[in-house]
Parts: structure tokens; C-alpha cells; sequence
């Protein structure tokens, strides 16, 4: 079995505990997560600031959130996959999008704390004497 994170580990388990849900829609919750994270992950690696200070180019906006779009159709009126509903879909959208904004905000510090220059320290146990 392939890795799919602790995230989607944790929303599996809340569709289990929480929602009481059987494994079909599970399946389709963990496919809405992959949906709309795979296309969030492209709005945070795109740029090295905030992703709202760069303008997206308007068709790549358009497919991203189209696809999204499409995604939470098929999973929440049961369009190919199992049905869980308009409130899980939500649900599961909020949680991406509040993963997405920590792991934007997580990789801005991280381009803070690369950027700064440390002090060179010079190793002085190798010079002759």
C-alpha cells in the first residue's frame, strides 16, 4: 500500500469515528482530499512569496478550479464514486484549505530562515602550529 500521509490518515479516521461512514464513501472522501490538495499544492509551490501576492494566469485558474469543481460534484451527488454528501464535501474542502494555508505559512518561514546569513565560524583545529 502506497504512503498518503498523516492528513489523509487523520481525515480517514474521522470519516470512520465521526461521520460513521463505510469504506466506499471513505474511499471517495480521500479522493476529494487528493483532488483539491493536489491542485492547492500547485497555488503554494508556484511562487516564493505569499500565494495570494502572485496573480495566477487566468486558464490555469480556471482548470485548477474547475477540476476542484468537478471533483466535489462527483463525490457529493454520487457521480461515479460513493455519495457522502454536500456537508463531508465541505468538510473535507475546509480541511484542505486550512492545511493549505499552514503549509503556505510553513514554507514562507522557512524561506525566512534560509535567507539569513549566519556567521562563518572559522575551525582553527586544523592549522598547523
Amino acid at each position: 500500500m502506497k504512503y498518503i500521509g498523516g492528513l489523509s490518515l487523520l481525515l480517514i479516521h474521522i470519516g470512520l469515528f465521526l461521520f460513521h461512514m463505510n469504506i466506499l464513501a471513505i474511499l471517495s472522501l480521500v479522493f476529494l482530499k487528493l483532488i483539491v490538495s493536489g491542485h492547492m499544492t500547485i497555488f503554494v509551490t508556484r511562487t516564493k512569496k505569499a500565494f495570494w501576492i502572485v496573480k495566477l494566469s487566468k486558464p490555469l485558474f480556471i482548470v485548477l478550479i474547475s477540476t476542484m469543481i468537478v471533483g466535489y460534484i462527483m463525490t457529493a451527488f454520487e457521480l461515479g464514486v460513493a455519495a457522502h454528501g454536500n456537508i463531508v464535501a465541505l468538510f473535507v474542502v475546509s480541511y484542505v484549505f486550512i492545511r493549505f494555508l499552514v503549509e503556505d505559512w510553513l514554507r514562507l518561514l522557512y524561506d525566512i530562515f534560509t535567507r539569513v546569513k549566519l556567521p562563518k565560524i572559522e575551525n582553527k583545529a586544523h592549522e598547523k602550529i
